[in-house]
Parts: C-alpha cells; structure tokens; sequence
C-alpha cells in the first residue's frame, strides 16, 4: 500500500512540529514573575522628552513611544522569545496584549508617584493589580 512522505511521517514532508506561545495574559503573568524575581531592578517610569504627560501623548506618539530601558522591555523580551515581531516600542504590547493605553498608563507613568525609576517590586505590584483588575472584568 502506497504511503506518502507526510503521512509516513518522515522526510522533508513530515508532521509539523506544533509550537505554542504564550498570550496576552500569560504574558503578563510571566512578566510578574520576572519581576518579583528581580525586585531590585530599576526601570525609567514612561516620561515622554518633551515634557508632556503620556496621557496626553496622541495614540500613534504612545505606540512609538520607546521602551528601552523601561518597565516595558521585559515584556518585549519575553514577547522575543514566544515568536512575536517586536520593534522597540509599545506598538507590539498594545497590540498582542488585552492591554489599553490607559493600564499602560497605569502600570509605568511617572506621574504615578513623580518618580523616574521605578523597581522591580513596585513594577511586581502594578502587574499583580492589573492581573487581579482582568480577573474581574
């Protein structure tokens, strides 16, 4: 009985390797851990050069907005890994996590609390709040 190459399972047509990468939400969980495995991190809260407020940034401004060396590259990062294209920005966040400009607000504006560093520890709270907040919508 004749079998092909993809049924067989062998060869340059064999079965597919199945992968799967994590989404929005798991993402930000595995975030979390990342961050109460590292509390003493230091990140650059979301404070725009001009002077202006993020808030007040125009939604294509926030979506270029950069995430080196903010809260926010950890996330990338671990984006990275699953597969995902990530380019520097928040663009790529916005877009693969239930996220709103408002919770990325939320999580790492320097208006919240007027500080232009933020921790690990205190990054580990904003995600556990916001993951609670999810649960519960």
């Amino acid at each position: 009985m004749f079998q092909s190459h993809l049924a067989r399972g062998d060869g340059e047509f064999g079965p597919a390797k199945l992968e799967t990468r994590l989404m929005g939400r798991q993402i930000l969980m595995k975030s979390a851990q990342y961050f109460d495995e590292n509390p003493h991190e230091l990140y650059d809260t979301l404070r725009p050069a001009d002077g202006r407020q993020f808030e007040d940034l125009e939604d294509y401004e926030k979506a270029a907005y950069p995430t080196k060396d903010t809260l926010f590259e950890p996330i990338e990062n671990i984006m990275r890994e699953q597969g995902y294209e990530i380019d520097g920005t928040l663009g790529p966040i916005a877009r693969d996590i239930p996220m709103t400009w408002r919770e990325i607000h939320d999580l790492g504006c320097f208006c919240n609390g007027n500080v232009e560093k933020m921790s690990g520890y205190h990054a580990f709270a904003a995600f556990d709040m916001l993951l609670r907040n999810m649960s519960t919508t």
